[in-house]
């Protein structure tokens, strides 16, 4: 059994919508509020540290070295992703909507499902309907796409735990979010390990043992959306999803139909976070396209030369200077810049940043020149995928996304401070052997097998009644 990540989640404190699409339920009364204005959102997803003072460029070498990596923590609010956030946030009240824990179709459907058998199917009562959304982030690798994820995620409690609801007993975990990364080699049994043991992780449940039990896709489908309903996941995030154009055989097709399943079954909503090679993935398949994408999908670019947007994000971390004479942000500055970098926000921030390293202790200065030594010797490994930038041109993108798991470009990362999370690697892997399965059904009536207890296939089994301890 994995650790819990925290002793006790913090209890749900409920606060009124003001809107008559989510009065009375405790699952998104229990979220933070929204914000009034959309243009807010843009502020939520940033993150600005303390920039260094005039006092702070007098420290001695190795204080501002040490400090130079806070150049880090600087999330800009780009209007993509602020975008991006407000379908988010929608999105996961929008999973909540049809599951009501107080209405009787949602306690009828959790019924239905704890009944359900791989054999049988999963069974839901017609008159209940799935409210779960999705949306696609799509940008090249090194513009932010992770970062926007975990800032957003962070302005949420990921579990909270329910006692009462309008004097009603309510006696419940419910997990939040939930986020994933496909493995490099496109493994759906990986990523549904992955699944399993991230909610252990939170619960300090047993799922992942059970799910190392399931030897058929149909088997794993069903404890998966099983597992969705007993915790009430409210949103999953999918990160590195075109790593699926690397798994073999059918399962690339068979995590997307897991993916829509989910989502229609269960009511989850599914944030899909992707580089433009997802094309590969979804090409061939407009259902599976249109599942994926049910909010519509975020497309962020690079940064253009000499556009606002470039000047603005430079402005931001010219703040965060820290070698000694903090010169004027000219010009020239900005055309080298961007030649080191191609308007790419990771190579922008690593360019800074390498920039004022080599000249802390030396000129104490930052100008042109700095950023061409940098392009020139500390990034002269990147040149390919600067010109593969600049050109713009699909062709010359294909293997820029292999760069970011080099050794090479982690080495740097790491000497400027940056530790990229590791990610948990499951042995025992080999992939499911069938390539059909059978598909979950409607029926009008709950299975009528009530309080006996409804095996799984494989000797897998979770608790058959409703998790939600909820008395009249």
């Amino acid at each position: 059994m994995s650790e819990k990540t925290n002793d006790e989640p913090p209890k749900a404190i409920y606060t009124d919508t003001l809107t008559k699409r989510y009065k009375g339920n405790p699952f998104i009364e229990a979220l933070p509020p929204l914000p009034e204005r959309k243009i807010d959102f843009s502020v939520l997803i940033s993150e600005l540290p303390p920039a260094p003072t005039p006092g702070d460029r007098k420290a001695s070498e190795m204080v501002r070295l040490i400090e130079l990596a806070t150049l880090n923590e600087v999330v800009y609010p780009f209007a993509g992703y602020a975008d991006a956030a407000l379908a988010v946030s929608t999105m996961l009240r929008e999973a909540y909507r049809a599951r009501n824990p107080m209405t009787p179709s949602d306690v009828k459907r959790r019924h239905a499902q704890a009944v359900s058998t791989s054999e049988t199917g999963i069974y839901i009562p017609s008159e209940w309907e799935s409210s779960g959304q999705s949306h696609l982030i799509v940008a090249n690798s090194g513009i932010g796409k992770s970062t926007f994820a975990d800032k957003f995620l962070r302005g949420y409690q990921q579990v909270i735990q329910h006692e009462t609801y309008q004097g009603k007993p309510l006696r419940h975990a419910q997990l939040v979010y939930l986020k994933l990364r496909v493995p490099n080699d496109g493994s759906l049994k990986g990523l549904c390990y992955q699944f399993f043991y991230e909610i252990d992780r939170q619960l300090g449940t047993n799922y992942l043992k059970q799910g190392r039990s399931a030897g058929t896709i149909a088997t794993m489908t069903l404890l998966m959306q099983k597992v969705v309903t007993a915790t009430s996941l409210g949103l999953i995030v999918i990160d590195e999803f075109q790593n699926l154009r690397s798994a073999a055989g059918r399962q690339a097709e068979h995590v997307k139909n897991l993916i829509g399943e989910l989502i229609e079954w269960t009511g989850v909503s599914v944030l899909l976070i992707s580089t433009p090679a997802i094309d590969k993935v979804i090409e061939g398949n407009l259902g599976n396209a249109r599942k994926m994408t049910t909010t519509g999908q975020t497309f962020i670019g690079s940064m253009q030369r000499g556009s606002e947007t470039w000047r603005q994000f430079c402005e931001t971390l010219w703040d965060y200077t820290y070698v000694q004479k903090k010169g004027k942000l000219s010009e020239a500055i900005l055309d080298a810049w961007f030649d080191a970098s191609a308007g790419n926000t990771a190579f922008a921030k690593l360019a800074f940043s390498l920039a004022q390293r080599n000249e802390i202790g030396g000129r104490e200065c930052v100008d042109a020149s700095s950023f061409e030594f940098v392009a020139n010797n500390d990034l002269l490994f990147l040149k390919p995928a600067i010109r593969a930038l600049l050109s713009n041109k699909a062709s010359a993108l294909v293997d820029f996304n292999d760069l970011f798991i080099s050794r090479k470009y982690k080495e740097l990362r790491a000497l400027v401070g940056i530790v990229d999370e590791p990610v948990k690697a499951f042995k025992n892997t080999a992939e499911f052997d069938e390539v059909q399965r059978p598909k979950p059904k409607k029926v009008k009536k709950v299975n009528e097998a009530g309080g006996k207890k409804a095996a799984m296939a494989e000797e897998i089994e979770l608790p058959e009644e409703d998790p939600l301890m909820i008395e009249d």
